[in-house]
C-alpha cells in the first residue's frame, strides 16, 4: 500500500513538473531531469520562502528526502516511471524502508 502511494506521488510529482515547466516555455525535450529535480526542491522552498529551512541538504536544514532504486539523472528518461522509494527520511529520520 505504502509503495503505490509513494509511486503516486512521484509520478504525480514528475507530471507537474512536466506541466510546469512547459507552461515555463521549456520545451520539453530540452528540459533534464537534474532541471527537473531543481525546481521541485529549491525551487519550492523559494517558491514558499521557506529556501533558508528545506530546498537543500545543508546543516541545518530540514533533512527530508528519499533514497531512490535508480539515479533518475543516468537512467533514460522512459525508465524513470520505475524509480522506487528505496528509503524515506523525515527530519533526519527513517521513516519508511522498502522490506
Amino acid at each position: 500500500m505504502e509503495r503505490t502511494k509513494i509511486k503516486k506521488t512521484i509520478t504525480t510529482t514528475i507530471l507537474s513538473a512536466l506541466v510546469y515547466l512547459s507552461a515555463s516555455a521549456v520545451p520539453a525535450e530540452e528540459f533534464s531531469a537534474k532541471y527537473a529535480i531543481r525546481v521541485w526542491t529549491t525551487g519550492s522552498a523559494y517558491a514558499s520562502f521557506e529556501e533558508d529551512i528545506k530546498g537543500s541538504i545543508k546543516v541545518g536544514k530540514l533533512a527530508d528526502f528519499v533514497i531512490l532504486s535508480q539515479d533518475p539523472t543516468k537512467v533514460r528518461p522512459d525508465t524513470v516511471k520505475d524509480t522506487n522509494a528505496e528509503e524515506t527520511y523525515v527530519g533526519g529520520k527513517l521513516v519508511y524502508e522498502k522490506r
